[in-house]
Protein backbone atom coordinates (compact mmCIF):
# COMPACT_ATOMS: atom_id res chain seq x y z
CA UNK A 1 0.00 0.00 0.00
CA UNK A 2 1.40 3.39 -0.90
CA UNK A 3 1.97 6.15 1.63
CA UNK A 4 -0.96 8.31 0.46
CA UNK A 5 -3.48 5.48 0.84
CA UNK A 6 -2.06 4.49 4.21
CA UNK A 7 -2.34 8.08 5.45
CA UNK A 8 -5.93 8.27 4.22
CA UNK A 9 -6.86 5.04 6.01
CA UNK A 10 -5.22 6.28 9.22
CA UNK A 11 -7.25 9.50 9.02
CA UNK A 12 -10.47 7.55 8.46
CA UNK A 13 -9.66 5.25 11.39
CA UNK A 14 -8.95 8.22 13.69
CA UNK A 15 -12.11 9.98 12.54
CA UNK A 16 -14.24 6.89 13.18
CA UNK A 17 -12.73 6.42 16.63
CA UNK A 18 -13.36 10.11 17.45
CA UNK A 19 -17.00 9.79 16.36
CA UNK A 20 -17.42 6.79 18.65
CA UNK A 21 -15.84 8.65 21.59
CA UNK A 22 -18.08 11.65 20.90
CA UNK A 23 -21.16 9.39 20.83
CA UNK A 24 -20.16 7.81 24.13
CA UNK A 25 -19.60 11.26 25.66
CA UNK A 26 -23.04 12.44 24.50
CA UNK A 27 -24.69 9.39 26.08
CA UNK A 28 -22.66 8.99 29.28
CA UNK A 29 -20.90 12.28 29.95
CA UNK A 30 -17.24 12.23 30.84
CA UNK A 31 -16.13 8.94 32.37
CA UNK A 32 -12.67 7.57 33.14
CA UNK A 33 -13.02 5.18 30.18
CA UNK A 34 -13.92 7.97 27.75
CA UNK A 35 -11.10 10.17 28.99
CA UNK A 36 -8.64 7.29 28.60
CA UNK A 37 -9.84 6.61 25.04
CA UNK A 38 -9.56 10.31 24.13
CA UNK A 39 -6.02 10.52 25.51
CA UNK A 40 -5.01 7.39 23.57
CA UNK A 41 -6.52 8.83 20.39
CA UNK A 42 -4.73 12.16 20.89
CA UNK A 43 -1.42 10.33 21.41
CA UNK A 44 -2.00 8.39 18.19
CA UNK A 45 -2.79 11.63 16.29
CA UNK A 46 0.38 13.18 17.68
CA UNK A 47 2.49 10.14 16.77
CA UNK A 48 1.13 10.15 13.21
CA UNK A 49 1.23 13.97 13.01
CA UNK A 50 -2.45 14.10 12.00
CA UNK A 51 -4.59 17.01 13.18
CA UNK A 52 -8.13 16.59 14.45
CA UNK A 53 -10.22 18.10 11.66
CA UNK A 54 -12.71 19.47 14.21
CA UNK A 55 -10.02 21.63 15.81
CA UNK A 56 -9.14 25.04 14.42
CA UNK A 57 -5.60 26.37 14.37
CA UNK A 58 -5.15 30.06 15.11
CA UNK A 59 -2.12 32.31 14.91
CA UNK A 60 -1.96 35.17 17.39
CA UNK A 61 -0.38 38.58 16.74
CA UNK A 62 3.01 37.30 17.90
CA UNK A 63 2.90 34.44 15.40
CA UNK A 64 2.25 31.76 18.00
CA UNK A 65 -0.02 28.93 16.86
CA UNK A 66 -2.71 27.53 19.16
CA UNK A 67 -5.64 25.13 18.82
CA UNK A 68 -9.24 25.74 19.75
Amino acid sequence: MDSENENFLQRVNLSNRQKEINRMFEEEGLTDEILKKQIELNKERNRLDINDSSETLYVDEDGKVFVQ
